[in-house]
């Protein structure tokens, strides 16, 4: 009995020590598979002690480590259902083109915030921390991964759409759950496309593209809608795509600004 006591504290100890990390010497990145030329997830910068992934197996050479979300990520828009919701086992990218690293392989019920569209891609922001790496030798005759890059993850919470997500099955819109839209709210008015909409407000991205309109029919009795416009705002509710059209609309259920 004494010796399996010991064997069990030896076992933890040994655990503890692998989950504690060195601190690295210089900056480096934290790529998202043991293979320097895989996506960038971030960096950990010199002198800091980065968090080991228990559980996480890693080559000879390499480092599995937790990198704490949200991410901001890429999805073609082929790769969402009816519901807007990322078909299982599509790429997840980390630039809005088909040649960008891909950081993930979406799983069905991933937490993830439609938060902008650019032509054929849609942007996600994935709350959920990952498994990275870090190279901790460096093969002869190579170099370096660059520690240049632009960490991806932030440290900015974001509520998630509560419940089941939509099975990427779905054919029509009535299959859809809430989901969360984040974007500046403006007038329709100003757009050409469907000009003859009967939504009147729409939710912009940073760059002043269209995200969705919003149907705000079942708040309108209850929210003073004009003092969220031209603010940043969060919508929840169900999206669905408008008859003859490729755009988003969103029967708003709440709206908050943040």
């Amino acid at each position: 009995m004494n010796k399996r006591i010991c064997f069990i504290f030896s076992a933890l100890l040994l655990v503890a020590g692998i989950a504690r990390a060195t601190p690295v010497m210089q900056t480096t990145a934290i790529m998202s598979k043991p293979d320097s030329s895989s996506a960038p997830l971030g960096v950990v910068t010199a002198g800091t002690e980065p968090e080991a992934a228990i559980g996480e197996t890693a080559p000879e050479g390499w480092l599995a480590v937790k990198v704490a979300g949200p991410f901001d990520l890429y999805i073609e828009n082929k790769d969402l259902s009816k519901g807007l919701d990322p078909k299982a086992g599509s790429p997840l990218r980390l630039e809005p083109k088909p040649e960008a690293p891909v950081v993930i392989i979406s799983q069905k019920g991933d937490p993830l915030t439609i938060t902008g569209l650019r032509g054929k891609w849609t942007r996600l922001k994935l709350t959920k921390d990952l498994v990275g790496y870090i190279q901790t030798t460096v093969p002869a005759n190579t170099s370096a991964p660059q520690t240049g890059v632009i960490a991806v993850a932030t440290q900015v919470p974001v509520s998630i759409a509560p419940g089941k997500a939509a099975d990427s099955s779905a054919t029509d819109s009535k299959a859809a759950q809430p989901r969360y839209f984040e974007g500046k709210m403006v007038s329709s008015h100003h757009t050409f496309a469907l000009r003859n909409s009967i939504f009147a407000w729409e939710i912009q991205d940073s760059t002043g593209a269209r995200i969705a309109y919003l149907d705000l029919e079942k708040i309108m009795q209850t929210e003073q809608i004009e003092s969220y416009v031209d603010h940043q705002i969060q919508v929840y509710g169900i999206p669905r795509l408008e008859v003859g059209s490729d755009a988003i609309v969103v029967s708003v259920e709440s709206l908050q600004a943040k």
